[in-house]
């Protein structure tokens, strides 16, 4: 049986880019989205494999526990997640603390939670990390922290927050 994707986040540019992908596998994709105008965009999206689509709306902006993210799981049984979500700087600092980092940190536990779900992709942003890539210059990491701690000061802990969940629940001795 072909596997089962959850898309979170699926209006987003990077989801918009995956879901033909997806699709042309003929793999099942859910796209999950937080406003209905939305829908013709999704389904645009999948003209060439309509049948494997499902669209659910919700917002992720309340979900705050795993048990929350999990009713979600257990509504569309997927076999892998990709976190493609955001506030996309629309909202405020508690907007992009609720989907950036509480709603991804719920996710990751549910879908660790749940034995039929056997990938997570977290959509992250290069800058999210406490020390410096080894490929980096000193330069491109003085930058990055600039911007971390200026632009992008509500986001970068963020998504700092839930890349650290993703790596501390799924890391495994010989990872």
């Amino acid at each position: 049986m072909p596997p089962r994707v959850l898309l979170i986040g699926g209006h987003g540019k990077i989801s918009q880019l995956l879901t033909p992908l997806i699709l042309s596998r003929s793999w099942y994709l859910t796209s999950l989205i937080r406003d209905p105008a939305q829908t013709p965009t999704i389904t645009a999206l999948a003209k060439d494999h309509p049948t494997n689509l499902s669209i659910l709306v919700t917002s992720i902006e309340e979900i705050k526990t795993q048990s929350q993210a999990q009713a979600i799981l257990s509504s569309t049984k997927p076999t892998y997640i990709i976190f493609s979500a955001g506030a996309g700087g629309k909202g405020g600092p508690s907007r992009t603390q609720a989907i950036d980092r509480d709603a991804c940190i719920a996710f990751i536990r549910a879908a660790v939670a749940t034995p039929t779900v056997t990938k997570f992709i977290l959509i992250s942003y290069v800058g999210s990390r406490r020390l410096k890539a080894p490929w980096w210059s000193d330069e491109e990491w003085a930058a990055t922290q600039e911007v971390n701690n200026g632009s992008l000061k509500n986001y970068y802990p963020a998504k700092l927050a839930a890349d650290e969940c993703l790596s501390a629940l799924t890391m495994t001795p010989d990872s």
